[in-house]
């Protein structure tokens, strides 16, 4: 009788050779898997290095001035950006009508009425997989998400719009906290997660459950700030108040940028840190330049003041001329009801604004 090591569990029994062959085959397997394994690490270690690899000498960066100021960015930008206060595309020409200057409060309560009107059993709640989409579309682009899944969340597609529209040139650490958060707010939304996965600053106040009011209220982290633009609508109608929102808030992150991210080598995922998702979640973090204050002086209780500027992380492959700053411009018009369009501008700005809800719609 053959040893019990020699009997498979279903009574076959292996020759000697049948064995051997086996067990040659179970190397091969293993090789394989070990080359793959070392291929995929390899893969991953290059992109953390490419975290870790950020500017310090600023020799490629423009200084600072206003939220006015604008650094070209050939690579990234197909407009064509001047230095004046308005922003000039090459497009067809368009209706000539003023507009409102309210399209940066309108895209937000768009997005966030199509994220309202997602099924639930649609959305993404597995937490691991919506820190690596966001991560990797910010630091990668959002072409990278939609190649590398199998799966593409209706809320990444709609995060992802936010992020070109009106977050693309902001700092990286300030991109990584709007979106997150917002993202948040989304799955709340779409019924996804409870209210009460939001930091206690983030819920609704009970002015937002009982007084209607422009949804994009609702994205702005300070509670303070949001009754403030509730009880006073016109606060938040134009493009004034939004450009200056976005281009001078802080998130304060005194460490480096890539400290903020890491690689979980079990599932290969992109994934904030611990110290990140406290920072995250504190309000004290989130802070706003004083120069907001002067155009904004009654804001000033609602607000934490601003800590010095973040640069953008700077990534393995993108040229100096390419590397994304803090001072663009929203691809939108420019601040001021009383402000008349060029034909070029206001043509290139409906289109924009016609192509998004297009979109919305279709997720609606």
């Amino acid at each position: 009788m053959l040893p019990k090591e020699h009997v498979w569990s279903s009574g076959r029994v292996l020759t000697k050779a049948q064995r051997e062959r086996k067990r040659e085959l179970d190397r091969q397997r293993t090789r394989q898997r070990r080359q793959q394994t070392a291929s995929h690490i390899e893969a991953l270690e290059q992109k953390v290095r490419g975290l870790e690899t950020v500017k310090s000498d600023g020799e490629n960066f423009e200084s600072y001035t206003s939220p006015n100021a604008i650094h070209s960015l050939p690579a990234l930008c197909p407009a064509t950006i001047t230095t004046s206060s308005t922003i000039h595309v090459e497009t067809a020409g368009g209706s000539t009508d003023p507009l409102k200057g309210d399209e940066c409060q309108k895209i937000f309560t768009q997005v966030l009425g199509a994220a309202g009107a997602q099924a639930a059993s649609r959305v993404c709640i597995d937490h691991a997989l919506n820190q690596d989409a966001l991560i990797r579309g910010v630091l990668y682009g959002w072409d990278d998400v939609a190649v590398n899944g199998d799966f593409f969340c209706p809320l990444w597609r709609i995060i992802s719009l936010l992020d070109s529209r009106i977050f693309r040139f902001s700092a990286t650490m300030t991109r990584f906290s709007c979106l997150y958060m917002t993202h948040q707010l989304l799955l709340c939304l779409a019924g996804a997660t409870p209210v009460n996965n939001l930091p206690a600053w983030f819920r609704p106040r009970p002015s937002q459950k009982a007084i209607p009011h422009a949804l994009a209220v609702d994205v702005l982290p300070w509670p303070g700030l949001r009754e403030r633009a509730i009880f006073n609508p016109q606060l938040t109608a134009p493009n004034k108040f939004w450009n200056d929102i976005i281009y001078l808030f802080r998130f304060w992150w005194p460490q480096p940028a890539a400290d903020a991210v890491v690689i979980d080598l079990t599932t290969k995922l992109l994934a904030f840190t611990g110290r990140y998702h406290n920072s995250v979640r504190d309000i004290h973090m989130w802070r706003v330049d004083k120069d907001f204050f002067a155009s904004f002086p009654e804001t000033v209780d609602d607000l934490i003041p601003g800590a010095p500027l973040e640069w953008p992380l700077c990534l393995p492959g993108y040229s100096d001329s390419a590397i994304a700053t803090v001072a663009l411009p929203l691809p939108l018009p420019p601040a001021g009801d009383s402000k008349v369009l060029t034909r070029e501008e206001n043509s290139a700005t409906q289109a924009m604004t016609d192509e998004m809800t297009a979109e919305l719609n279709d997720w609606t």
